[in-house]
């Protein structure tokens, strides 16, 4: 006699979504915060590039700022709004994206 367990499909690994992967590097990046230690270097204008551009050498370790978890949190909401000026940074692309996506999908049902 069989069961059910005997005859059933082993479960299927499913690939994680767009946004586990997404939340995922945010952890792994806020956790190099506490080990990998913050620096720049000087700067100066290059004419040639119209720009500023780092002087070999003048690296300087400065103050650490590790991320904890409100900061993980609040990273995808700064991402697209930023409280502290009250701009939005990336907030109209994703509205602008949601929008044509929903409208696309009625259109398809139709």
């Amino acid at each position: 006699m069989t069961t059910a367990s005997d005859t059933a499909e082993p479960r299927r690994v499913r690939f994680p979504t767009a946004f586990t992967i997404l939340f995922g590097l945010i952890v792994l990046v806020a956790a190099l915060t506490w080990i990998i230690p913050a620096g720049q270097y000087e700067r100066v204008a290059n004419p040639a590039l119209d720009r500023e551009v780092p002087v070999a050498g003048t690296y300087t370790e400065t103050e650490s700022n590790p991320q904890g978890v409100v900061e993980v949190i609040m990273a995808p909401i700064a991402g697209l709004y930023d409280p502290a000026t009250n701009q939005g940074n990336a907030i109209d692309v994703a509205l602008f994206v949601r929008v044509n996506w929903r409208a696309a999908f009625r259109y398809r049902q139709a």
